[in-house]
């Protein structure tokens, strides 16, 4: 985290002398696990931080407000969550990079429910919601793009075209085409 702000800081100061009525200011949270490798942060609707604890098994969440974090313990060891983003509804959805799922955090219950993929799937990697809530992600290793029916649990993977391309970010425009990035 210290060396991507010490990298940051240069590019916020040389955009302030590009607009001088802009203010920067960094703010740092100390995650409560030690070494659980923090990333991918995603906002979800209630302003709150959330971020993958992926060697701690653990979601955050960080109230940027007040500070506090609250930690998600998740059911099935050695998950290594990713990625992740929010519903509508709040509930974090994430991907299991080291157990071929995705999961559901209900932050409210604290309950997860998990949706297998299959096993080839390996990897799953980054997650995004389209404009009619279906979940859709990428598998990195398994050469795969996905999406699941939040509605039915229904998983569907189609393989990437390009053999080991690695499928990694993804995204959706404004007419629900999913567009991602390959490693080739």
């Amino acid at each position: 985290m210290r060396a991507a702000v010490r990298v940051l800081l240069p590019l916020a100061a040389a955009s302030l002398f590009a607009a001088s009525n802009i203010n920067v200011n960094f703010h740092e949270f100390d995650v409560p696990t030690p070494n659980s490798r923090p990333h991918d942060p995603a906002v979800a609707p209630d302003g709150a931080l959330w971020y993958t604890g992926q060697l701690a098994n653990k979601l955050g969440r960080v109230d940027p407000k007040t500070g506090v974090i609250k930690e998600y313990q998740l059911k099935t060891a050695d998950s290594g969550p990713h990625g992740l983003t929010a519903d509508a509804d709040g509930n974090i959805w994430f991907t299991a990079n080291f157990k071929e799922y995705i999961g559901k955090l209900n932050p409210k219950t604290g309950d997860v429910q998990e949706f297998p993929i299959d096993p080839a799937a390996k990897g799953p990697h980054t997650p995004v919601f389209d404009q009619q809530g279906t979940l859709w992600f990428t598998v990195q290793q398994g050469n795969f793009v996905g999406k699941l029916d939040p509605k039915t649990g229904k998983v569907t993977l189609k393989e990437s075209p390009t053999p080991r391309s690695v499928p990694y970010g993804i995204a959706i425009n404004s007419k629900g085409v999913p567009y991602f990035c390959a490693f080739v």
